[in-house]
Parts: structure tokens; sequence; C-alpha cells
């Protein structure tokens, strides 16, 4: 386990160095997904955050990936607010990005997995697939993006990500 940290700091210590030279950049990120499916949570909101990382590889093309939290809060009643039963997923996802030739524009498609986590965690993991279209602001970046879970049944939702890069 030791030597599993070992690599992890060595992996963040070297991160300013190797973006320099590889055009990489990375930062946290926020999203707000309204669910057009049929999740067991009350809430049809859902907020997560999380951090990703772009790598050009061409021009005009950039390889990305995301990991995060996303959750959708459950029932609640007035005598008591239990976080028990609230839909909880740790989104995975790989995927690649191509700046169109309207300034500051881009396409996206990502793809990956949801681990669902917390008192719906029976039901495993899901796969990913997100298009999405953004737009770069200096360090600022607004996607709005169109998200499906699949495994058995599909779920999807609509949302937007906010997401900052160094």
């Amino acid at each position: 386990m030791k030597i599993v940290y070992l690599f992890a700091v060595l992996f963040i210590t070297s991160l300013p160095a190797w973006a320099q030279r590889n055009k990489l950049t990375y930062g946290p990120y926020v999203e707000t997904l309204i669910n057009q499916g049929k999740l067991p949570a009350a809430s049809k909101v859902g907020a997560g955050a999380g951090i990703g990382m772009k790598v050009q590889l061409l021009t005009g093309w950039s390889f990305t990936a995301s990991a995060g939290y996303v959750c959708f809060k459950g029932s609640t009643t007035q005598k008591s607010v239990s976080a028990a039963d609230d839909y909880q997923v740790i989104p995975v996802r790989l995927g690649v990005e191509y700046k169109l030739p309207v300034p500051a524009l881009y396409v996206k498609i990502e793809g990956g997995t949801a681990t669902i986590i917390g008192h719906y965690s029976g039901q495993g993991t899901k796969a990913i697939v997100t298009p999405g279209l953004g737009v770069h602001l200096k360090s600022l970046d607004l996607e709005a993006k169109y998200e499906t879970w699949v495994k058995e049944n599909a779920n999807s939702s609509i949302g937007v990500k906010a997401a900052l890069s160094f």
C-alpha cells in the first residue's frame, strides 16, 4: 500500500513539469444533472463535483479524463433528514474533445463507468456515454451535456458542467 502512495505523490509532484511539455491541463469541476429516466431517488436534480484533465494530442484534438461524485437526493421527512436513500454515483470518464473552427467552441464524447455506492450499491456499475458541447473561456470551461447510464435499463440526464483548468 505504501508503494501506491509513493507513486501517487510522485505523479502529483511531477504534474506541473509534465504539463508544460505536453500541454496538459487539469482542475476541479462541478456539475448539475436533471434526471430524464427513472432513478429511485426522490429528487430529479443531481449535483456533483470532481477533477478532470485534458491532454492536447494533435491540433484541435485532445484526450480527456475525469472522476467525481454525483448525488441525487432521496426522500426526506421533516422529522429526520437522512442520506441513506440518496442515489450516489462515482463516474469515471475517458474521452476525446475536438475544438471547432468557431472560436472557443468544442464538441466532446466521453465513455466510462458509473459505480453506484451507498443505499443502492447493489445495482453495481453502469456504462456511461456522454456527448457534449462546450465553450472555453480562458481558464473556465462550460459544457452542456447529455449523459446516459446503461446496464439493463438506460437512464439519461441532461446537465451543465463548469470546470477550472490550470
